[in-house]
């Protein structure tokens, strides 16, 4: 599934409320815990890793914040692949189990 439409909302992890608190994250400093939600605002991705005590807005190494998202079963697990729009940076995400 690829989302580009903006306000499209997606979630993993019981459709719990996002914090407000938001802060950049840049793709080289992703952690390796497993993704346990996302979502497409406005074109932007925000993501959350672990405890999901904060929103972060993925951000590429050419700066740009506007992702080609699909999600996959790859080895029995989800993933979230992300792929820069302006660079083509790419990286896949693994999905926390719901």
């Amino acid at each position: 599934m690829t989302v580009s439409l903006p306000g499209t909302a997606n979630l993993f992890g019981g459709g719990r409320r996002w914090p407000g608190r938001v802060t950049d994250l840049r793709i080289s400093d992703v952690p390796g815990t497993p993704l346990t939600a996302w979502r497409v605002v406005e074109g932007v991705l925000h993501v959350r890793f672990g405890d999901g005590a904060r929103d972060d807005i993925l951000v590429c190494v050419c700066d740009r914040r506007h992702w080609i998202v699909e999600t996959r079963a790859i080895g029995g697990r989800g993933v979230l692949l992300v792929k820069c729009h302006g660079c083509g940076t790419a990286r896949d995400l693994p999905l926390a189990a719901p």
